[in-house]
Parts: structure tokens; C-alpha cells; sequence
């Protein structure tokens, strides 16, 4: 979800000439990047879960989470983006490149890895998140088996356990444990497919 209404966005941004709609919208995403996350909680139980009636579920917590990162990973795309059009653009008019292959051919392949380490540190704030799920996800102790089924995240399970649970110090501690170690392994894994990448990266550059 990020992704497909994260990057067109950034890609606006950074290609199109400055207007009022466009400074406004810089400026919405500035406001929500800076909201508290309990915000986007209020919002998406407001919202995903009464609204359009998907009550507490993964789903409400998903696309609660989504709009959470989406400021936040759009003003990273549009950062990223925006060095290498600078540099690229203007030779890229003058050999009559059109916009379609400019951006398809020559600044997204030549960011890819940067965009790809922008979404897993998105993944990563987003992983860590507990209020919004509070909200929107709830904290049943089951396996789900659908989206629209409630849930708790590893971060609700610590949170739940630390502050309702009487001598739950301790399962909490194990449980954060286990959150830190799933995300270096994450991150690992992330680490080895950019490492691997790489050549194949600059060949299609080349």
C-alpha cells in the first residue's frame, strides 16, 4: 500500500513545477510526519474499524499503519529521488528522452537500492508501533485466520504484559527479546539481498 501510493507521490513531487497544490501538499505531509502515532490510531479505529465496519482485525491495523508511514516514507522517496533528478534530467531532455523512460529507465533503476533500504527502515518503524494496533488490531491471544480477525503484535504482547499482567516482567523481557531478534534477522536477510544486488544493479546501469 505504502508503495503503490508512496512512490507515484514522490515521483510528483520531485518531477512537477511548483504550484499551490503542490506546496500544500508538502506541507500536509510535513504536519503528518510530525503526528503522534496515537493519532493514526484514533483515526483508523474511527475509520477502518467503525466506518467501513472491519472492527478490530489485522486489516484495520494494516492500512491503520500504512497512512502512519506513508508521510513519513513519501518525504525519504522524494529525498532520494530528487538528488539524482537534478543531476540526470536535464540530459535527459536534451537527448529527447521522454518523462515515461526517463523515470522507468534511468532514476528509478539508479536509486533502487536506496528506495528498497527506505522501505525495510519503514517496515522497521512500523514493526515497533503498539498504540495504533491498540486501536485498530486489538490484542486477542489467538492464531488468526483470516485479516479480519483480531490479533497482538509482538509490541502489544510486551506492552500487555508489562503494564495488565501482574509478574509479567519477565515474559516481557523475553518477548522483546524475541521482537529485537526477528527484526536483525530481518534486517539481515534485508543486508544480504542488497549485498547480492549490487552487481546485478550495475549491470543494468551499465
Amino acid at each position: 500500500i505504502v508503495l503503490i501510493i508512496g512512490m507515484p507521490t514522490a515521483l510528483y513531487i520531485v518531477q512537477s513545477e511548483t504550484t499551490s497544490f503542490k506546496m500544500a501538499l508538502e506541507l500536509c505531509l510535513d504536519l503528518l510526519a510530525a503526528t503522534p502515532s496515537i493519532i493514526f490510531g484514533l483515526f483508523g479505529f474511527a475509520f477502518f474499524a467503525r466506518s467501513l465496519g472491519l472492527g478490530y482485525s489485522i486489516l484495520s491495523g494494516s492500512l491503520s499503519l500504512s497512512i502512519m508511514i506513508l508521510p513519513f516514507i513519501i518525504r525519504i522517496f522524494v529525498d532520494i529521488l530528487k538528488e539524482s533528478h537534478l543531476t540526470y534530467w536535464n540530459s535527459a531532455k536534451t537527448i529527447g528522452l521522454s518523462s515515461y523512460v526517463y523515470t522507468f529507465k534511468i532514476l528509478l533503476p539508479n536509486k533502487l537500492p536506496s528506495l528498497v533500504s527506505a522501505l525495510i527502515l519503514a517496515w522497521t518503524k512500523a514493526m515497533s508501533e503498539t498504540a495504533v494496533l491498540l486501536f485498530t488490531a486489538g490484542y486477542a491471544t489467538r492464531w488468526i485466520e483470516s485479516p479480519l480477525d483480531s490479533g497482538r503484535s509482538l509490541g502489544v504482547h510486551i506492552y500487555e504484559l508489562s503494564m495488565n499482567i501482574s509478574g509479567g516482567e519477565q515474559m516481557a523481557n523475553q518477548s522483546a527479546f524475541v521482537l529485537l531478534s526477528v527484526t536483525m534477522i530481518f534486517i539481515f536477510i534485508a543486508r544480504i539481498f542488497l549485498w547480492s544486488f549490487k552487481p546485478w544493479h550495475k549491470q543494468i546501469m551499465h
